[in-house]
């Protein structure tokens, strides 16, 4: 009997004791270091420029997509005079040999331009923006982009007839101007 009070009064002890080193654990403070989740900050500056050159991409490539344009129509339209028709899978190479003769442009630099609005689209819309001229931007961005990815398959895809080519040709080209020039005055500081 002896030994059982013993060994209570020992698991008792015990029971107290493992508790008060619970108590002195939990009421240390902590020396592990904590995480602590960075803000992301949205700066309409730094966003103002990413959309600068990206519109700035936009409007280089535009004017080589043009000049292209205006050279597809021509020699579409003389063709059908003459009583052919265009093969439009020739067309845009003919047009960028054109281009890279009557410019500074060639086909590898629209291209590459072509690519570099692309990647900066995506760079630009994964942005998290805040606040209502951010948005305005944004929305611009994505008018432009569809506006520009239209008129760059226009180009090196044409396709249909002739009256649907030059309808198409001047609406993107009115879209894109205005809104490249809307753009800049948003973004100008």
């Amino acid at each position: 009997m002896t030994k059982k009070i013993t060994l209570t009064f020992l698991l008792i002890l015990l029971f107290i004791c493992g508790c008060g080193a619970e108590a002195q654990i939990t009421d240390s403070p902590s020396t592990e270091p904590s995480i602590v989740e960075e803000e992301t900050f949205f700066d309409i500056s730094q966003y103002k420029l990413s959309v600068s050159s990206f519109n700035a991409a936009v409007s280089e490539n535009m004017l080589a997509l043009y000049n292209m344009g205006k050279y597809e129509y021509n020699y579409w339209n003389s063709l059908e005079k003459l009583g052919g028709s265009p093969d439009f899978s020739t067309m845009p190479d003919t047009a960028f040999e054109w281009l890279s003769e009557n410019s500074d442009n060639t086909k590898d630099s629209v291209l590459s331009t072509h690519e570099s609005i692309c990647q900066q689209y995506a760079d630009l819309i994964i942005v998290p923006i805040e606040g209502s001229e951010a948005e305005e931007i944004e929305t611009l961005v994505k008018d432009i982009y569809s506006s520009y990815v239209s008129y760059y398959d226009l180009m090196t895809s044409p396709s249909g007839s002739i009256d649907d080519f030059a309808a198409s040709f001047n609406t993107y080209t009115q879209s894109l101007k205005q809104d490249t020039e809307t753009l800049s005055l948003l973004i100008a500081d």
